[in-house]
């Protein structure tokens, strides 16, 4: 009978009672810690058609106190066995806390890349964008891009008649 305990014996059941909860706020914060020592990123991947030349923009947000070691960014396309690097920048950037990456290239300048690697205007191609860690983590996000013969303006915005 839990009534008829004593004060030695609520004592004990007290004691376990915190060993418990004591052992429990031990996992949290390790858990905690753990989770905060590596990086986490957010990546946007934005098609811009507002501007004189439209561009395709990518976002790399920090989300963590750790920062993120980017030693590669860009497009490229996957093909059946290969991948094809498009657009590129190698240069050394470290992302710090609630900063942001962008990398933009003119959709006028990928779509005369593309054609000087044999695809024709029409062709609806996967493109990827991405961005390369020191750690060897890829954040990437892709979309569909249409081949359009550069100096034409296509707009990929859905257009209604009146």
């Amino acid at each position: 009978m839990i009534y008829n305990l004593g004060v030695a014996e609520w004592g004990i059941v007290i004691n376990s009672i915190l060993a418990v909860l004591t052992f429990c706020a031990v996992l949290v914060s390790m858990w905690t810690v753990i989770i905060n020592s590596y990086p986490k990123g957010k990546m946007f991947l934005i098609e811009d058609e507002t501007q004189v030349f439209p561009t395709y923009a990518l976002k790399l947000y920090n989300k963590r106190v750790v920062p993120i070691n980017i030693i590669q960014r860009g497009f490229y396309l996957k093909k059946k066995n290969s991948i094809s690097i498009i657009r590129q920048n190698d240069k050394r950037v470290k992302i710090e806390m609630s900063d942001a990456l962008y990398f933009k290239v003119q959709i006028a300048e990928l779509n005369q890349i593309l054609i000087e690697m044999d695809y024709k205007p029409g062709d609806e191609l996967v493109l990827y964008g991405f961005f390369q860690c020191a750690n060897g983590k890829r954040y990437e996000k892709h979309t569909k891009h249409v081949v359009v013969t550069p100096g034409i303006k296509i707009s990929t915005k859905l257009q209604t008649s009146r």
